[in-house]
C-alpha cells in the first residue's frame, strides 16, 4: 500500500512538472499568427530568444537584442519594452500621431522605454533618471503624467 501511495505522489508530480512546462515554454510555433507577423514586421532578421505562455494563455517574447513583447492569447501586443535601444520607428508609426508627437515634442531629451495597450487607451514610460509614465487615450490625446 505504501509503495501505490508513493507512486501516485511521484506521477502525480510528473504530471504537474510536465504540464508546467509546457505552459511556460512552448515553442515559437505556438505564437498565434498575428503575433508572429508583427514580430517579422518590426523585428525582422532579430532572433527571439525566448517564449514564455501564462495560464491565460498569454505570451511574453524576449529577443537577442534584450526587447520584450507582450501578447495576448489572440496575438495583439500589450507592452513592448526596450532597454538601451531606440523604440523601433515602425512600432511608433502604427501608434496615434498626436502621442508620438506630445512625447517628441513635451520629452525631447527623453527615450521611451515601454509602451503598454490598455483598455483607455496608451501608457508610455520614459527612461530614467525620472522613469516618467504618461497617459493617452486611444485616440492619442494626453491625459496625465505619473
Amino acid at each position: 500500500m505504501k509503495k501505490v501511495k508513493t507512486l501516485s505522489f511521484f506521477l502525480f508530480l510528473s504530471g504537474i512538472i510536465a504540464f508546467f512546462g509546457t505552459c511556460t515554454s512552448p515553442n515559437t510555433d505556438s505564437l498565434p499568427s498575428s503575433a508572429k507577423i508583427f514580430l517579422s514586421k518590426h523585428f525582422e532578421g532579430i532572433e527571439i530568444t525566448s517564449v514564455e505562455q501564462d495560464l491565460n494563455r498569454d505570451y511574453d517574447v524576449r529577443l537577442e537584442n534584450g526587447i520584450e513583447i507582450s501578447f495576448d492569447r489572440k496575438g495583439n501586443w500589450e507592452e513592448i519594452k526596450v532597454k538601451k535601444n531606440q523604440f523601433p520607428e515602425s512600432i511608433l508609426q502604427t501608434l496615434p500621431q498626436q502621442m508620438v508627437n506630445y512625447v517628441k515634442t513635451s520629452y525631447p531629451d527623453q527615450s521611451i522605454r515601454k509602451i503598454e495597450r490598455k483598455s483607455y487607451g496608451y501608457r508610455i514610460t520614459l527612461n530614467k533618471p525620472n522613469n516618467i509614465e504618461l497617459n493617452f487615450t486611444k485616440q492619442g490625446a494626453f491625459t496625465d503624467a505619473k
